[in-house]
C-alpha cells in the first residue's frame, strides 16, 4: 500500500515538473526572473535584514535596534541549522536532480551529482520567512511571498521536483517554530 502510494507521489512529481519544464522558452522575462531568485533569492533576505536594522536603528521601525537585531541573529541561526539538516538528508535519500533523470537543461547550472531532496534554498528561505514574519508581522506578505517564489523558481529553473521544495520548506519552518518557542 505505502509503496502504491510514494509511485503515485513520484509520478505526480515528474508530470508537474515536466509541466512546469515545457514553458522554459516561452516567455524570455519569466526565465530570467526565476533563474534570478533561485539563484540569488537568498540575497535578498539579507538585503531585507539589513534595513530591517536600519529601519530600527533610525527610529523608522516599531521596533528598537537590540530586538531587530537579535530577531535577525536568530533567523540566521534556523537557517544555516536548517542548512545543517537538510545536507545530511539529502545524502542518505540521494535522489538524482530532476533534469539528471528527465535528460533535460536547466536554467542554471548545477552539479548534477547534487542531491536533490530535500531543498536546501526552500528549507532556507521560509526558515528565514517564519522567524522574520513572526517577529515583524508587518513584512509577512513580503517574506512569504519571497519564500514561495525561491521555491517554486527552484523547480521552474529545473533542478527540483515539488516535493523536494515543499520538504525542504516544511523542515525550515520546523526549526524556526522550534526556535521561536526558545528564544522568544
Amino acid at each position: 500500500m505505502m509503496r502504491t502510494f510514494m509511485r503515485h507521489i513520484e509520478r505526480r512529481d515528474r508530470q508537474w515538473y515536466l509541466s512546469i519544464q515545457s514553458l522554459h522558452g516561452r516567455y524570455r522575462t519569466v526565465d530570467r526572473m526565476a533563474s534570478f531568485i533561485g539563484r540569488y533569492g537568498p540575497v535578498v533576505y539579507f538585503i531585507e535584514m539589513g534595513l530591517i536594522l536600519i529601519a530600527s536603528l533610525f527610529g523608522r521601525s516599531a521596533y528598537d535596534a537590540p530586538y531587530a537585531l537579535y530577531a535577525v541573529l536568530v533567523a540566521i541561526a534556523a537557517a544555516l541549522t536548517t542548512k545543517f539538516v537538510i545536507d545530511p538528508i539529502a545524502k542518505h535519500v540521494g535522489r538524482v536532480r530532476p533534469f539528471v533523470t528527465e535528460r533535460l537543461i536547466p536554467l542554471v547550472h548545477k552539479d548534477p551529482n547534487d542531491p536533490s531532496f530535500p531543498s536546501n534554498h526552500a528549507g532556507g528561505a521560509f526558515a528565514l520567512c517564519t522567524i522574520l514574519s513572526l517577529a515583524f508581522p508587518q513584512i509577512i506578505w513580503f517574506t512569504l511571498g519571497l519564500a514561495v517564489l525561491i521555491a517554486l523558481s527552484r523547480v521552474y529553473i529545473g533542478l527540483h521536483y515539488m516535493t523536494d521544495v515543499v520538504a525542504g520548506a516544511c523542515i525550515g519552518m520546523c526549526i524556526s517554530f522550534v526556535y521561536w518557542k526558545v528564544w522568544f
